[in-house]
């Protein structure tokens, strides 16, 4: 063989060293993809204390993206921990320069038009679904109220920015609102509200609402009623980032598919859940127009 590599201008020695050097580039462009950074990067935002929510949904995600490596390559989370204002952050999200992912309920113009929503509810509609607190001693009270037109004798408390104020409005129920939580059950001590209407965070975080608890003596949670609207979170990616939406879809999908995702869920939820009785607890459905087409949220079937 080493005689044709000497004949430098004969064609099986040109032939033979342009396979050489093929097969050398082969494996050069191999070792330079094994070393490449990774195709996706997740900039999520953790600034300040994450909620229950995010906490949950970043675990979901985290889990989903893992599912989707075999298909989609490698990825990276880069969290960004600067203390941002709400508006600020949607700001930043629609740019999609510092942070291409968040979690968030529909229901924002700007957003449900501006992002590429991810249309697998993250929580199963979980959150849409509120426990009453009330005042200990209004407990008979409220045992009759098993309808919506119960609810409209009723003053509801939720905080001003929330969409719930305008859900509640919208089916024609009393609204009386505040700025933060410690104001609205200060007010419903008080009797300046009947009933606080809360998602089941609130009985996630034990310390919390022991705190709360002991500051307000009076507060109580209500024994028979579930308050339901249609209401649910979702990943939101920037529009530069397209592929990544595509990503985060398949692996959640995958995660359907396999069971993972409910076994994730029940670990997070399914004791509270459970502890507050929601299968035995009389629901009242009200109406939630401000969905976008997109967001279909099934009904989960307690008993």
């Amino acid at each position: 063989m080493s005689k044709f590599f000497n004949h430098r201008n004969g064609p099986i020695g040109a032939l033979l060293l342009s396979l050489c050097c093929y097969l050398a580039g082969g494996a050069w462009t191999a070792s330079a993809q094994s070393s490449s950074p990774p195709q996706d990067v997740v900039r999520r935002y953790e600034g300040g204390r994450l909620l229950v929510i995010q906490k949950y949904s970043y675990a979901l995600l985290d889990a989903a993206l893992e599912r989707s490596v075999a298909r989609y390559g490698r990825y990276k989370v880069e969290p960004v921990a600067t203390e941002m204002s709400p508006a600020r952050l949607r700001k930043e999200v629609l740019k999609g320069d510092l942070i291409n992912v968040v979690v968030r309920p529909p229901g924002n113009k700007e957003m449900d038009e501006g992002l590429i929503p991810v249309d697998v509810p993250l929580e199963k509609g979980l959150f849409g679904y509120r426990v009453p607190f009330i005042r200990a001693g209004d407990q008979t009270r409220l045992e009759h109220v098993r309808n919506i037109a119960g609810l409209q004798q009723l003053r509801l408390g939720t905080a001003e920015e929330y969409l719930a104020k305008a859900i509640y409005q919208h089916n024609g129920i009393e609204v009386v609102t505040a700025g933060n939580y410690g104001s609205l059950l200060l007010m419903l001590e008080h009797g300046r509200l009947d009933v606080f209407p809360v998602g089941i965070n609130w009985f996630l975080a034990e310390a919390e609402y022991n705190h709360y608890k002991n500051k307000y003596p009076t507060l109580a949670i209500e024994q028979h009623l579930l308050i339901h609207y249609p209401f649910a979170h979702y990943v939101y990616v920037s529009k530069s980032a397209l592929g990544l939406s595509e990503r985060i879809r398949y692996g959640l999908q995958e995660m359907q598919n396999d069971g993972s995702f409910d076994r994730l869920f029940d670990k997070h939820f399914a004791q509270a859940v459970a502890d507050l009785r929601f299968h035995q607890r009389t629901i009242i459905e009200l109406e939630n127009p401000f969905l976008p087409a997109w967001a279909k949220i099934p009904k989960i079937k307690w008993r």
